[in-house]
């Protein structure tokens, strides 16, 4: 595709996927993981409460010192404690969430009504290709911001606005390799393809068509960015307004990553369709899709 078709690709994929919210089926995989989350959060907030007092403090402790067992600093380290809980959580949760979205998504597309609970049991089915497939994105992630972490971290203290300028290169390269496997999941789900060729397939489809993909991960991406300069303003929210205030923040945070997931593996399923399957856009207003 060239650059025109690739734009025209991505907001019919966006509208298709917005069309899919007439089916609710589809959102109950993130749901799912929208309460995981909520539930971790009230772990970090009453750890004082029996029975999460016995290994919920030694766990802040261990990562973050005493000072997070005590107010208001508990509610300081809200947003680092979730955000690493979220790294495991992503993975290991986030392939049976993904793959059970992929399967309802791609139902949707082609004409069928599928129950959540079905789609929850494809996803089972397709588990463990799909968490090789999710491990495979985020290690890489991960070694793309702590390699350079590891080694120009130090401009924090020496100089602050390159530091920022690293931050900011460094996001849009996790972008960029989460886009590089926006496809996997979806080719194992929908084409049965073994991880090997669900990673090269997914890679290839995203090389061929870089302005999509990119898109498709960094637009619905770029939510986040409000709640998490208000996270990173903690200690102003703290101590000019109210801590309790810091988990309403998180609260939104997590519905944001709810409808930024859904939005991202949505459009990029049915981009992979489309893409994988020659099909296209109506040429005729509002003939669908199957």
């Amino acid at each position: 595709m060239d650059v025109v078709q690739q734009f025209n690709a991505l907001i019919w994929s966006w509208a298709e996927m917005l069309r899919a919210l007439r089916r609710r089926a589809a959102l109950a995989p993130f749901l799912i993981y929208a309460g995981v989350q909520t539930l971790i959060l009230l772990m970090l907030l009453g750890f004082t409460v029996p029975p999460l007092r016995f290994f919920v403090p030694a766990l802040l402790r261990l990562r973050f010192g005493d000072q997070a067992l005590h107010y208001p600093n508990n509610f300081m380290v809200l947003r680092g404690a979730l955000g690493q809980a979220d790294i495991i959580l992503s993975v290991f949760l986030g392939a049976l969430v993904t793959a059970a979205a992929v399967y309802l998504f791609a139902s949707f597309y082609g004409g069928r009504k599928e129950r959540s609970s079905v789609g929850l049991t494809v996803g089972a089915s397709k588990y463990v290709p799909a968490l090789v497939v999710a491990l495979v994105a985020a290690v890489l992630s991960q070694v793309a911001v702590r390699v350079p972490m590891s080694i120009w971290g130090g401009l924090a203290d020496t100089s602050p606005m390159r530091f920022r300028m690293l931050r900011v290169i460094l996001i849009g390269v996790v972008l960029a390799v989460q886009a590089v496997f926006v496809y996997g999941i979806a080719a194992v789900v929908v084409d049965n393809k073994r991880v090997g060729g669900a990673l090269a397939g997914t890679a290839a489809l995203a090389f061929r068509n870089p302005v999509t993909t990119l898109l498709l991960v960094a637009v619905p991406a770029a939510f986040e960015l409000l709640p998490a300069w208000l996270m990173r303003n903690s200690s102003v929210i703290i101590y000019k307004f109210s801590p309790e205030l810091l988990a309403v923040g998180m609260l939104i945070w997590i519905v944001v990553i709810l409808f930024i997931n859904y939005a991202t593996i949505g459009a990029a399923t049915r981009f992979y369709l489309h893409a994988t399957a020659g099909e296209g856009p109506s040429s005729e207003p509002g003939e669908e899709q199957r």
